[in-house]
Order: C-alpha cells, then structure tokens, then sequence
C-alpha cells in the first residue's frame, strides 16, 4: 500500500475489511445521519409547537373580548327601533274616517288624511264643470276592495292605493310595507288572516 495516495490507501483498508464489518460502519453511519436529522426536526418541531400555541392562544384570546363585548342589534332591529312612535297610536281621519297609523295631520278639531292620501275626500281637486248641453256624466263607481275570499290565502296585506299584496310576515312584513308607503305614497292595510 502506498500512502502517496490517501483514497487508494482507503480503498485498500476497505478491501482488507470482512463483509460483517463493513455492514457495521455503514449501520454506524446511517444512525448517525439519522439522529442528526431527528434532532434537527425535533429542534424544528419545537419552534411549530411554539408558533401553533402562540396561534391559539391569540384566537381564545380574542374570542373572549369578543364574548364579553355586547352583541350588536340586526339592521331590521335598528331599522325598527328608528320609527317614530305614530304607529303604536291609531288615527281616524275627521273626513272619511279612514283609521290608520300613517299618514295623518293635526287640525283643529282632530286628524285628517295627510295631503298624500289621495283617496280621502278632503284632498280631492273639484271636477271641470260639465258642458251646459253634455248630458251628466255618471259618476265612476268606486271599485269595491275584493272580499278577503278573494285574496290569495296567504295574503297578508295589501295596498289601498295599487293592487300590490304581500304574503311575508313578522319584521320583514313590517319593512316591506314601511318601504312602499313611503317610496310609492300609498296606504297599506293588514289582513286579518284566519289561523
């Protein structure tokens, strides 16, 4: 063996080495380069651990202020609690006796139909007088509101002023029928709906 040469020195110590030996010093190495790798991980796993604990603990945190603040009202709650108090009293109006908890105004004497209910008698406009030769016109007949057989049954209100109807109920109902009264103007009325 020549000791010029470290790897040919290696390779001759090698082939010198029985088989049972050289199983040994791989199984040697190997083990190592596994604790090595293990150890390594275990120093990775430590940090993760630390980083998901910090994680959860900073949730649990926060769901707890959160728990402790008071819950925050539903828009429909707001939207409700805004209205004024007109419609816990019930109106007549002096003229056409229509009973309602909008769309009234203050004289005098009582209530009448604010100037937007256009059905009540008060707030209509006098006719054009008729040609002195034209023979009388009739005066139109007022449609009659349909009976409530009529209705589709799961009606729950209507519109005085267009044949609009609803069948929703409960809050949404309420919102619904705030909404058209005061974008279109008309006169909703509940129906008693039979249980």
């Amino acid at each position: 063996m020549s000791t010029d040469d470290p790897v040919a020195t290696l390779r001759g110590l090698i082939a010198e080495l029985g088989d049972d030996t050289i199983s040994e010093a791989v199984e040697i190495i190997v083990r190592g380069l596994i604790r090595g790798m293990l150890a390594e991980l275990i120093r990775d796993c430590d940090e993760i651990v630390k980083s998901v604990v910090v994680a959860i603990t900073d949730q649990l945190a926060a769901a707890a202020e959160r728990a402790a603040e008071p819950p925050a009202p539903d828009r429909v709650d707001e939207v409700i609690a805004e209205r004024p108090r007109q419609d816990s009293v019930t109106y007549t109006c002096e003229i056409c006796g229509r009973e309602g908890k909008r769309r009234f105004t203050k004289t005098e004497t009582g209530w009448r139909c604010s100037p937007s209910a256009t059905k009540c008698p008060g707030h209509k406009t006098a006719a054009a007088p008729a040609p002195a030769k034209a023979a009388p016109a009739k005066p139109a007949a007022r449609q009659a509101d349909p009976p409530k057989s009529q209705l589709f049954p799961d009606t729950t209100a209507r519109c005085t002023d267009c044949p609009r109807s609803w069948n929703l109920h409960g809050k949404v109902l309420e919102l619904a029928i705030e909404s058209h009264e005061t974008s279109k103007g008309h006169i909703v009325e509940l129906v008693e709906v039979a249980d």
